[in-house]
C-alpha cells in the first residue's frame, strides 16, 4: 500500500501507518487500567477499528457516512 496523503476512513489511516510507518507491534497508545498502565499496539487498534465499521455496516450504516459518537467526557465525529 502506497503512502497515502488523504484518508476517507479511520482504518485506511490505520492502515496507512501500520504499512509504512510503524511496525504492528508497536505501541499506538497507552491508557490506565487501575494502578496500571497498559499499552495498546496498532495491530490492535486497527483490529478494534475495523469491529467498530463491520459494527456499524451490518446495522445499515453507509459508508463515509458521518457518525457521531457522544458521552459525558467528550463528543466526536468520525467517519467510517
Amino acid at each position: 500500500m502506497p503512502l497515502i496523503n488523504e484518508f476517507s476512513t479511520v482504518p485506511t489511516l490505520l492502515r496507512n501507518v501500520v504499512k509504512n510507518i510503524h511496525k504492528p507491534e508497536e505501541t499506538f497508545l497507552i491508557h490506565k487500567q487501575g494502578s496500571e498502565w497498559a499499552e495498546i499496539s496498532f495491530e490492535d487498534t486497527l483490529k478494534r477499528a475495523d469491529a467498530v465499521s463491520a459494527f456499524f455496516l451490518e446495522k445499515g450504516i453507509k459508508k463515509r457516512r458521518p457518525v457521531r459518537f457522544n458521552d459525558r467526557k467528550f463528543s466526536r465525529i468520525c467517519l467510517l
